[in-house]
């Protein structure tokens, strides 16, 4: 049985997935807890100068940007190299050797890369003869790399402010290395996949056929109560390979 509308009330639910123009896989956005789409008018008006009471002869008015802001609570890599303009690598498990650290007594030092908690580490002093460190003893693990201690049995700082030259030796955690503002504004094929909650989840959808991303106003990396949220902004643009009578070049609805 074919489906069919029993309210016109709506709540708009779904997916949302944008398709890179210039080849490469789609990614779901995930949960968008809010889209909002934008239309700004250019207005221009003939005045009636022939009375008093003045009034309008004619207007013309035309589209000067069609946007679209979407917040979504699903922190994905895809989603921040999105709104921070990145690019990003799906790095796999492998051995990172001689890594160079400067360490400083009681510091927090960092390695480039996640290293797997589970996998062994391996801390010598960057000499001509190298002086191992020992856990428990020069240095605590973290989830991001080391602590040294701050009376190291093993080494030496003669003050708090000497600097010594450290590398390591550890397992690279599978993770994504985003580099953000390094990558030009893509443009996308943005497609929704939408339910109306009220009518019964019927199935309705969008397609915007060239969107462009802007970067994000702003995103809360740190702190706060509420699950962080991103928030994309956009402009949808002509597509002139959209040829037909009564085609749009910009977005197309399919609702029951």
């Amino acid at each position: 049985m074919p489906l069919q509308s029993q309210t016109r009330g709506y709540q708009g639910r779904g997916r949302f997935i944008l398709r890179p123009l210039g080849g490469g896989r789609p990614f779901e956005l995930g949960n968008v807890t809010s889209f909002t789409e934008s239309i700004e008018i250019d207005r221009q008006s003939r005045q009636d100068y022939t009375s008093a009471a003045g009034g309008e002869l004619d207007v013309t008015e035309q589209v000067s940007s069609f946007t679209f802001e979407a917040t979504c609570n699903d922190i994905t890599p895809q989603n921040i190299a999105a709104g921070f303009l990145a690019n990003v690598d799906k790095l796999g498990e492998q051995a990172v050797a001689d890594e160079p650290l400067q360490a400083w007594s009681g510091t927090r030092l960092g390695f480039r890369y996640l290293p797997d908690p589970a996998e062994a580490v391996v801390v010598e002093t960057d000499e001509e003869t190298p002086v191992a460190l020992v856990e428990g003893e020069d240095y605590d693990r973290t989830p991001h790399g080391i602590r040294i201690a701050d009376n190291p049995q093993n080494i030496t700082f003669s003050t708090p402010d000497e600097m010594l030259a450290l590398k390591v030796t550890y397992q690279r955690n599978p993770q994504y290395l985003i580099q953000a503002l390094a990558a030009s504004q893509a443009e996308y094929e943005l497609r929704w996949e939408g339910l109306n909650a009220v009518d019964g989840g019927n199935p309705m959808h969008a397609t915007y056929f060239r969107v462009k991303l802007s970067p994000t106003s702003g995103f809360q990396r740190h702190g706060g109560d509420d699950f962080a949220e991103l928030t994309l902004s956009g402009s949808v643009l002509s597509d002139d390979s959209r040829t037909g009578v009564g085609l749009s070049k910009f977005m197309e609805m399919a609702v029951i």
